[in-house]
C-alpha cells in the first residue's frame, strides 16, 4: 500500500496538502530547487569495512541541532539549510571510505564536533543483521496491524 502510495503520487498529494493545511508554503515541495541551499557541506565516511548494524537516530537528531536544523533554547534560530542527507541505513554493506551520510551547514566550524559525534552514532560490524522492514504496522483508532 505504501509504495503504491507513492508509486501514484498519493502520498506527495497528501503532503502537501498537509503543509499547506498548517500555513506552510507548498511550493518549495512542488520545487525542490526552491530549498535554501546550506553553503557548506561535508561527507562523513566510513571508517571500517563490514556492515551498518545499528543507527542511534536520537545522536543524528542532536547533530542536526549541533548544525542548525533544530532548537538548543527556546532562543535559538533554525536554519533551513542545514541538516543531514543519510546515504547508508542499517543493513547496508560498507567499505572504509563510502560516504554513510552528507551534513550541511551555513558554518564551516560546526563540522568537526558534528561529524565526531554522528560516527559515534553509525555501529558498523562485520556481520550483517537483519534488515527490518520499513513500515512494521499500521495504527488505526480500534486497532492495530502488525506487518511481518
Amino acid at each position: 500500500m505504501a509504495q503504491e502510495a507513492i508509486d501514484s503520487k498519493q502520498a506527495l498529494e497528501r503532503f502537501i496538502a498537509m503543509v499547506e493545511a498548517q500555513g506552510g508554503d507548498s511550493s518549495v515541495i512542488k520545487d525542490t530547487s526552491c530549498f535554501k541551499r546550506a553553503p557548506y557541506s561535508m561527507e562523513v565516511l566510513a571508517d571500517a569495512d563490514g556492515y551498518v548494524t545499528a543507527i542511534d537516530t536520537e545522536s543524528c537528531g542532536i547533530v542536526s541541532v549541533m548544525l542548525g536544523a533544530g532548537w538548543e533554547t527556546v532562543e535559538s534560530t533554525i536554519d533551513f539549510s542545514a541538516g543531514i542527507v543519510l546515504k547508508r541505513k542499517v543493513a547496508d554493506k560498507v567499505e572504509k571510505g563510502d560516504v554513510l551520510a552528507v551534513l550541511y551547514a551555513s558554518d564551516e566550524a560546526l563540522f568537526p564536533a558534528a561529524a565526531k559525534r554522528f560516527m559515534e552514532a553509525y555501529t558498523i560490524r562485520p556481520q550483517n543483521v537483519e534488515k527490518r522492514p520499513l513500515v512494521l504496522a499500521r495504527v488505526e483508532k480500534d486497532r492495530i496491524e502488525r506487518f511481518g
